[in-house]
């Protein structure tokens, strides 16, 4: 499609009946992580950012000027907020997952193959097609926060953790030139 032939443009070029650029919702997208065989986790989501990829920059000044190189690459962790329920064991699963890490009963640092994990962000369209994958490699809860008490409030009870990464690969969706559909 290409502009109107007598320049007018108007909201008609996005999401007309036979058109495109239909808006990936946020509350479309699943993360998934099993320290276990339970799906406690993705159930119990509330929030959490798509991991970022950047690479530092390296440089390189020659005469009067500098180029610019990438150097190592690296991945953002996830901040990720639970919503915390009393007759489903989502803390006990994140402490038990998080004891693999670090024991705090007897301060022994737990062997990597046992706490890191393979996890996957999907992202769905409206109608509930995947339309972009993440695979997340190297998964483990670094931090555990269970939130602040107030006897004056009235909100439920969220537990944020902050998931450390090794790599994030994009996956459907992410190909030049092809659609996933």
């Amino acid at each position: 499609m290409g502009l109107p032939s007598d320049g007018f443009m108007n909201g008609d070029h996005i999401a007309q009946q036979e058109g495109s650029y239909e808006p990936q919702r946020q509350s479309n997208i699943l993360l998934f992580v099993q320290p276990d065989e339970s799906d406690l986790m993705t159930l119990s989501l509330q929030s959490f950012p798509i991991p970022t990829f950047e690479s530092s920059i390296l440089t390189t000044e020659y005469l009067n000027e500098q180029r610019k190189f990438a150097g190592r690459a690296t991945y953002s962790d996830m901040e990720v907020v639970f919503k915390d329920f009393v007759d489903n064991a989502v803390a006990q699963l994140l402490w038990k997952w998080r004891y693999k890490v670090a024991d705090p009963e007897t301060g022994k640092i737990g062997l990597a193959r046992n706490y890191k994990k393979k996890g996957f962000i999907w992202m769905y369209s409206p109608e509930g097609s995947i339309v972009r994958k993440y695979d997340l490699f190297g998964i483990w809860p670094a931090s555990i926060n269970h939130g602040e008490a107030d006897m004056s409030g009235d909100d439920s009870q969220k537990i944020t953790v902050n998931f450390a990464i090794d790599r994030v690969v994009p996956r459907d969706g992410f190909n030049p030139g092809n659609q996933i559909g």
